[in-house]
């Protein structure tokens, strides 16, 4: 019997790395946004528009940006959506570190991060099965399933609020960071 390979390859950890990363920023946000939003306003309506931008994007553009994904390179789609949240980001950084950003800005940009996040998102699963073999998919699954919820929850949300109690716009320019970091990554 012919022994399979059970390592993952060097481009499953290039990805791996970058996923972390970025998810450490983006448990930083999750911390740091609702802190953000109430410096902004102290309309319940608004602050519940907050999550809404947020969560918008999902509902509207998971089906479509299916069909589009399966039509185009997911890494060029992968960096591109990486590059634009990173500049997102770091003009949320920016206008809140200024005192610039206004609750609808803040919003308007939310939207934007949460329509290159379902595209980054999607076109990450998708590529997975071209950079791992198929009878590690389910390993790699795990691990990267396992490395989102630790970075995302365990380490990025308590980041997050005790760099926001330093800087307002820390949180936001770190995930602007973690954003230009895995785009390298992935390329």
């Amino acid at each position: 019997i012919a022994r399979i390979d059970q390592r993952l390859p060097s481009s499953f950890w290039r990805q791996f790395v970058a996923s972390g990363v970025s998810n450490v920023g983006d448990g930083m946000v999750h911390a740091a946004a609702p802190l953000l939003t109430l410096t902004l306003t102290n309309d319940e309506r608004l602050i519940a528009g907050v999550s809404f931008c947020a969560a918008i994007p999902w509902l509207v553009l998971s089906l479509p940006a299916g069909v589009y994904i399966d039509r185009f390179d997911r890494r060029k789609l992968m960096i591109a959506a990486n590059v634009i949240r990173a500049v997102l980001f770091g003009l949320i950084a920016f206008s809140a570190a200024t005192g610039t950003l206004s609750i609808w800005i803040f919003m308007a940009i939310l939207i934007g991060v949460g329509c290159c996040e379902v595209i980054f998102d999607m076109s990450a699963q998708a590529f997975l099965p071209q950079i791992v073999p198929d009878h590690l998919l389910e390993k790699a699954n795990g691990r990267l399933s396992s490395l989102e919820l630790i970075t995302n929850t365990f380490i990025g949300l308590p980041l997050g609020a005790w760099a926001f109690v330093l800087a307002i716009g820390v949180p936001f320019g770190v995930n602007a960071a973690s954003f230009a970091l895995a785009t390298l990554l992935v390329a």
